[in-house]
């Protein structure tokens, strides 16, 4: 399947752009969607108040809350499956497709803890499945990207149609802006959650880190034929 996804990629035309939409299209649905939840439930102290979860806690905000969160799911999974199909046609050692696989698995795997966090209220009886949901999902989502930068920066042969200075200094800071994003979840996880500004830079950190992969996806995909030649 990513094989033939990236097959779809190398031609011109539309295919080579689908990564791109995706990822913006989910990126732009959870700003709107939180954003008019936001409106609902009031948003006046914020960052500090309310919490991401306090934005599902109306009857008009909730279906926005979860509206916003699948979309972002699905079109970021499918972004992802994209860069993992462009990985792959360049890999060339066994051990580097099972390593592209390990991270973009970990992003699928993510899926359906999101869709914990984004269906189930905080405040409602099973609200423990909904913490739960937030936190098993965003660490599975910032670790894919994690070891997605850290393999393309130390280990992949990749994005060679990229300037070695763009490509570069994207994977670190894809690998910083993940490492913080986590880093910044987990010191508010443990907190007394009195404050969110933690939490929301945190969701910010993920959100722009993962925004940044339109780097690779704004230059052309090489065909494997073109990418030989280039490496070579």
């Amino acid at each position: 399947m990513l094989r033939i996804i990236h097959d779809a990629m190398s031609r011109s035309g539309c295919a080579r752009w689908t990564p791109l939409v995706a990822l913006w299209g989910g990126i732009v649905s959870i700003a709107v969607c939180l954003g008019v939840a936001g409106s609902i439930v009031g948003v006046s102290d914020w960052p500090v108040n309310p919490a991401i979860s306090n934005l599902a806690e109306s009857d008009q905000s909730a279906p926005l809350f979860a509206l916003g969160f699948t979309l972002l799911a699905v079109c970021l999974v499918a972004a992802l499956a994209c860069r993992a199909a462009c990985l792959i046609g360049t890999l060339t050692s066994v051990a580097q497709r099972v390593a592209n696989a390990v991270w973009f698995g970990l992003a699928v795997l993510a899926v359906p803890f999101i869709l914990m966090m984004a269906y189930i209220r905080d405040d409602s009886a099973a609200g423990g499945l909904h913490f739960l949901g937030a936190g098993v999902g965003m660490g599975l989502i910032g670790l894919a990207g994690i070891l997605h930068s850290l393999f393309c920066l130390c280990w992949f042969d990749v994005d060679v149609q990229i300037p070695p200075k763009l490509r570069k200094g994207a994977y670190v800071l894809q690998v910083v802006g993940f490492i913080l994003a986590l880093t910044t979840f987990a010191i508010w996880f443990v907190s007394d959650k009195s404050d969110s500004t933690l939490e929301w830079v945190g969701f910010l950190l993920i959100m722009a880190s993962y925004g940044s992969f339109s780097v690779f996806f704004a230059f052309p995909v090489q065909p494997k034929d073109d990418q030989a030649h280039l490496l070579g």
